[in-house]
């Protein structure tokens, strides 16, 4: 595996995720092991759009795989952790926090999957031309 194919932002980014993977697992501690190989696999499979879209792994010849993967990344993200939600609320929060915090929590958000979604949406558009 030939990492040098990767754009020095796109390893910067797999390198985040890697790193956002395994503060999830810490931040996890006594989760399920259903839970903790939930979060590894959506880790790796993120990562993994970045390699096969790179050509760093060969990319599968069915489009199934990628959409698998991207299933398995919404499914654990969005429903698994649909708990989380409740932990970055902003009710409660003075006026000035929370009007803050409503701007910049979504801008950040964007910016960071900003990224992933273009890699993504690259890699299947090449599976169309």
């Amino acid at each position: 595996m030939d990492l040098s194919q990767l754009p020095w932002w796109a390893l910067l980014y797999c390198i985040i995720l890697l790193i956002n993977g395994a503060g999830t697992l810490y931040i996890a501690g006594k989760s399920s092991p259903f839970y903790i190989l939930g979060e590894m696999f959506s880790t790796l499979f993120a990562i993994t759009f970045f390699l096969f879209y790179y050509e760093v792994l060969p990319r599968p010849a069915s489009v199934w795989i990628p959409l698998g993967m991207l299933g398995w990344i919404l499914f654990q993200e969005i429903w698994v952790n649909r708990h989380l939600y409740d932990m970055i609320s902003v009710e409660g929060l003075p006026e000035e926090q929370r009007r803050q915090m409503l701007i910049f929590i979504p801008i950040i958000f964007i910016l960071f999957l900003a990224p992933f979604v273009w890699v993504v949406l690259q890699l299947f558009k090449s599976y169309l031309l």
